[in-house]
């Protein structure tokens, strides 16, 4: 039962869209920084993508009422809707062996879960514990399914790249695939090979931030059981017209920019930095939250993840989170007096945590979840939390346990906290200064798509090169860029990394003249 709601933000939003468990997505914003997205026409004939989700989520949201009301009946017919309009969806089959096992149809629900299954799956743990199912535990496919998991998952994720290749440009002849036993994750990937390393890079420093600062002592990423290993992540790195098309198909519009679909087991991302980071922190606080058993509130998922969109990196590859957008707002918030307290922020459902006041939510989930990571508390906390599972639904008694003081005093803390955060660069606001180009997000770096006559300042460069650094700075979105260009003036001259060409199978540095931005 997946319920997807989209808000339009100025920067990067964030959503989620929830199953049984739930889906997390970015949600770009049309900004004067990043100009106006531009979705393409329906071709008369082809189903328009968003009406298609649109009666998805509608029928959902039918099925979801008459599931919880236990008229399976009912809801058997709407998930075979659900069905018709998208064969290979998992989930569906998954609700549907639901439905027919709470009819007890059990001949039916095992070929509908056998179905969901072959269709990619794979959360075993849910199905173990899933009350509906409970009429399925004794049948021969429930019991084969189980005792064949590693199996299984091998196949299944196999299935998912097989798939989904023809899906792409050229078949998919342009990608690379690759798999990383150590953290379960299939990547299939369009950027070029620098790039490419250098995604996989920003994801091992954010699984080390976790097991160094969140994840309790001794803790693992991943479960590599023979027997039972969490199940394989497929993460997909695509071009932008793939990026495009997947887009449009899956919800009918480009202001998604990236998402961790948890029933899947499917990441996709537009960039190679703060987008991917986020979402791949979903991947670990998910594998974590299956362990515990326990899956925490929508404030949870969403502060914590996107604690690392912004971050600085040293140079011992260690990423750490650092005021950004998200916290300039939070600070707008506090002096006009409308920071949503813990309480109300507690409360929130899914839909209504990204709904009207959405980037204030972001903005508030985020900001508590640095204040643990600057007062030493963040990792503590987590395992207190861990360890109390429902028993403390938001962690409240695990921050007064490791705060040694009431809720309402460490609330009090932390506005005073949040009152004093320095201002960060913001690619909302309009900068000072400006590389003499115009640039386009090209998930890796910034595209040059427009530039002065005679490209005196330029040094060479070309329209079509993609910047990747400025000064040893990533620029893979326009966020990276105002972190870039933060404490510079017109004159000052930069070194500019870039690639260049099909694969950027060249690169090379240039030194550019900054100018002042245009207002």
């Amino acid at each position: 039962m997946k319920v997807w709601r989209a808000e339009r933000v100025r920067r990067r939003g964030r959503v989620a869209r929830v199953v049984m468990v739930a889906l997390a997505c970015v949600i770009v914003g049309l900004t004067a920084a990043t100009g106006e997205a531009v979705e393409p026409a329906v071709p008369a004939g082809v189903p328009d993508p968003a009406k298609v989700a649109l009666e998805r989520d509608r029928i959902t949201g039918e099925f979801l009422v008459e599931f919880k009301a236990l008229r399976f009946d009912k809801a058997e017919e709407l998930v075979r809707r659900l069905i018709t309009l998208d064969e290979w969806d998992a989930v569906a089959r998954y609700n549907l062996a639901a439905c027919l096992a709470g009819q007890a149809k059990l001949d039916e629900a095992e070929v509908a879960l056998r179905e969901a299954v072959e269709r990619g799956f794979v959360d075993f743990d849910l199905m173990q514990r899933d009350r509906n199912l409970a009429p399925m535990r004794s049948t021969p496919t429930f019991r084969a399914l189980l005792s064949k998991w590693g199996e299984v998952q091998e196949r299944i994720i196999e299935q998912k790249i097989t798939r989904l290749k023809p899906t792409l440009a050229r078949g998919g002849r342009d990608y690379t695939i690759e798999k990383d036993s150590a953290s379960r994750l299939a990547f299939l990937n369009a950027f070029p090979e620098a790039s490419y390393k250098a995604g996989v890079k920003e994801i091992r420093a954010v699984e080390r931030f976790w097991k160094e600062q969140i994840l309790p002592e001794g803790t693992p990423l991943v479960n590599l059981d023979a027997a039972r290993p969490d199940p394989w992540v497929l993460v997909l790195l695509p071009t932008p017209e793939d990026y495009r098309d997947w887009a449009m198909e899956k919800y009918g519009t480009l202001q998604v920019a990236g998402i961790y679909d948890h029933q899947a087991k499917k990441l996709v991302t537009k960039d190679l930095g703060p987008i991917l980071r986020h979402e791949f922190s979903h991947v670990v606080h998910w594998r974590s939250m299956m362990r515990s058993g326990y899956v925490q509130p929508i404030w949870v998922h969403e502060g914590l993840c996107a604690l690392l969109e912004d971050v600085k990196v040293g140079e011992d590859g260690v990423m750490t989170p650092r005021a950004s957008w998200r916290t300039n707002l939070l600070k707008r918030m506090s002096q006009s007096g409308r920071v949503p307290k813990w309480e109300e922020l507690h409360g929130l459902s899914p839909e209504k945590f990204g709904g009207g006041r959405g980037l204030a939510n972001y903005a508030a989930a985020r900001g508590i979840f640095l204040f643990l990571y600057e007062q030493g508390k963040l990792r503590a906390w987590y395992g207190e939390y861990l360890k109390a599972g429902e028993a403390d639904p938001h962690g409240v008694k695990a921050m007064e346990t490791v705060f040694g003081l009431p809720a309402k005093e460490i609330e009090r803390k932390w506005r005073a906290w949040v009152s004093a955060l320095p201002d960060a660069p913001d690619a909302s606001r309009a900068s000072e200064v400006s590389l003499p180009v115009t640039l386009d997000e090209a998930g890796d770096g910034l595209r040059i798509t427009e530039a002065p006559a005679g490209f005196a300042k330029l040094d060479g460069l070309r329209l079509g090169d993609v910047l990747t650094a400025i000064e040893g700075m990533p620029v893979r979105d326009y966020s990276e860029l105002a972190q870039a260009m933060s404490g510079r003036k017109a004159g000052d001259v930069v070194k500019v990394a870039y690639r260049r060409g099909a694969g950027g199978r060249v690169t090379g540095t240039a030194s550019v003249t900054l100018v002042k931005s245009e207002q």
